[in-house]
């Protein structure tokens, strides 16, 4: 528009529309972000609850099997150290 020219109706309207058209146009997509965002909360959720029930227990076996490591090899040397570190795996693994 240009200056000194009148304001009618139909440039008021024409501008509510456009307002109208790029408020909807940003709440769509407020919509698909606020659900990504609530999936990737529900996918946090289940690595969480997997990780207190799964890898927690894994994480304490290999401190286990450190010190299983660790005693073996300052009990003995060569046949003997080879020996203990299979034998601190295989409990480790569950076999004894």
């Amino acid at each position: 528009m240009e200056p000194g020219s009148i304001i009618t109706l139909d440039h008021i309207y024409r501008a509510i529309v456009e307002v109208k058209i790029t408020t909807d146009s940003m709440d769509s997509r407020l919509r698909v972000l606020n659900g990504t965002v609530r999936q990737h909360e529900m996918d946090l959720a289940v690595l969480k609850d997997w990780r207190s029930t799964q890898a927690n227990g894994i994480i304490r076996q290999v401190g286990d099997l450190r010190v299983e490591l660790a005693r073996a090899g300052v009990m003995a040397g060569g046949f003997g150290a080879v020996a203990a570190i299979a034998a601190a795996v295989f409990k480790a693994a569950g076999v004894f």
